[in-house]
């Protein structure tokens, strides 16, 4: 019993540690790895490497089972969560899957159970991740790093070629935005977690985010403390006066 006690107490304390070290992985949504983030794979794949160096290298992910793309900050995320319930498996790319994939240097696969990669599943993967990185737009992980409200003149890039054909379009050239999320702007996000949530999805494959824009005037942008205009994503109703007034009664608050 003592002997149970003492080696459950080892494995907590292990976790622990093993918890606190993937804390500061994953965290930018850039397929090019961080030095500390290369000294971790590094590690966990020295017997199946063949000599592979992460350092500095680029690297997508994948489930196997689901047949969709992930990124590394779910990966890190499942590291944590689930030490010993998956398995992962180190692609190294060849240079004609490197030059389709914009330079991906390796691809590692998350599976469920033990499965051999086929060549067809192989360019199946290769496919996805060359169509999502014509996806994903230049500057994309220099977005949202802050949450001052006025935006950098990266942010500011990415909203203007977003919506350069919109009818009623805006210059958001150091302009002060809000955001708000869900139907009818039922809660404020910071620009940090609205910038994460297209990163997040972008490099999963998917399309950005669903936005509607609401401008403030003069009258409304000084009451509000500056705002120019709010960025309400992934309400699945166009809101109504009544509620695009309560989103910028909130600002005055």
């Amino acid at each position: 019993m003592k002997k149970s006690v003492l080696t459950l107490i080892l494995f907590l304390n292990l976790f622990t540690l093993f918890s606190q070290e993937t804390d500061s992985l994953g965290i930018d949504f850039n397929p090019k790895l961080s030095l500390i983030e290369s000294e971790f794979l590094n590690k966990e794949f020295i017997q199946d490497s063949n000599d592979f160096d992460f350092k500095n290298k680029k690297v997508g992910f994948a489930f196997t089972d689901g047949d969709f793309l992930t990124n590394k900050n779910n990966y890190f995320r499942l590291k944590r969560e689930s030490i010993n319930k998956r398995l992962y498996k180190l692609v190294i790319l060849n240079s004609i899957e490197k030059n389709k994939t914009a330079d991906y240097d390796a691809i590692i696969l998350i599976q469920d159970k033990p499965s051999l990669l086929t060549e067809r599943k192989r360019e199946e993967i290769i496919e996805k991740i060359a169509l999502s990185e014509k996806s994903i737009p230049t500057n994309l992980f220099k977005l949202g790093l802050d949450d001052n409200a006025v935006l950098t003149d990266y942010e500011s890039e990415y909203f203007n070629n977003k919506y350069k054909d919109r009818k009623n379009k805006i210059d958001f050239t150091e302009k002060k935005i809000a955001f708000f999320i869900g139907n009818n702007g039922s809660r404020i996000q910071t620009k940090k977690d609205y910038f994460n949530s297209i990163k997040d999805r972008l490099t999963c494959g998917y399309d950005d985010s669903f936005d509607e824009i609401i401008t403030l005037t003069n009258s409304e942008k000084k009451e509000s403390g500056g705002y120019d205009a709010i960025i309400l994503s992934w309400s699945k109703i166009k809101p109504t006066a009544k509620f695009e007034n309560r989103m910028k009664n909130k600002l005055k608050k």
